[in-house]
């Protein structure tokens, strides 16, 4: 049984929520953020023997999914209320297996040794628009800036988001953002650098920085197969790798 979420039910959907997990943690964040009465946000759960087994969340359009099984009333579900864009687990729901993959920060190894530049911990969500748009199609897609710019500071109003970037004379070159946060995890995204400011190490200091001051939680970030080189030395990896790693007393 799926069920459409209201405030009676809010509570349960949080405490299933409540885990390590990037799918989740987006969830878990925009509920935080919104709560259950907005008109562009839509939030449901699926119980099954009196259990949540999955949660969904669509927000103008762009659905979310967390679950811990492949299942045909979620498929059914999910096609029936419908959605312009899916992100979920394509190792659980093979469906909609997407060209992003999901990296984790490995707590423990070194950070990136950071230059003597300048570091606005808290730019405006104007100032780093900009340098999103300028690398639109470069590994992540970017919204207009109509809708960009209210969800981005009703986030970072609410403590469920955060933003650093390098000003040189003034003015944002490069961005790292938070795009959810909950008590136990974060996810980060909009990392870009403008084109003629890079190879100086900016985005992957700004990263470093990120890293830092979300520790304890644990990070995760979507991004271009391509792009995974780039976060690897940074100490992001996939799941499979960590285990691994683990296993071996990494």
């Amino acid at each position: 049984m799926i069920l459409l979420v209201d405030e009676k039910s809010r509570y349960t959907l949080e405490r299933y929520l409540s885990r390590s997990d990037p799918y989740a943690c987006r969830i878990l964040s925009q509920l935080l953020a919104y709560g259950t009465d907005a008109r562009f946000l839509e939030h449901w759960i699926q119980v099954y023997n009196d259990k949540p087994t999955a949660a969904l969340s669509r927000l103008d359009g762009n659905m979310t999914v967390y679950c811990e099984s492949d299942n045909d009333e979620l498929y059914e579900f999910i096609g029936a209320v419908g959605y312009s864009s899916i992100l979920a687990d394509g190792n659980i729901l093979p469906r909609y297996k997407g060209k992003e993959t999901v990296l984790k920060y490995s707590h423990g190894m070194e950070a990136y040794k950071q230059e003597l530049v300048h570091v606005d911990s808290a730019p405006t969500v104007r100032e780093i628009y900009p340098i999103l748009d300028l690398c639109r199609g470069e590994g992540f897609d970017v919204p207009d800036f109509d809708s960009f710019y209210p969800d981005m500071s009703h986030r970072l109003r609410h403590g469920l988001a955060r933003i650093f970037a390098v000003k040189v004379d003034g003015r944002a070159v490069s961005c790292c953002m938070t795009s959810a946060e909950t008590e136990t995890c974060a996810i980060i995204s909009g990392v870009a650098t403008m084109p003629n400011m890079r190879g100086r190490g900016y985005a992957s200091m700004l990263v470093s920085k990120t890293v830092e001051a979300l520790s304890p939680k644990d990070i995760y970030l979507f991004c271009d197969k391509a792009l995974a080189g780039f976060y690897n030395r940074l100490g992001f990896y996939d799941n499979s790798f960590l285990a691994e790693k683990s296993n071996n007393f990494f």
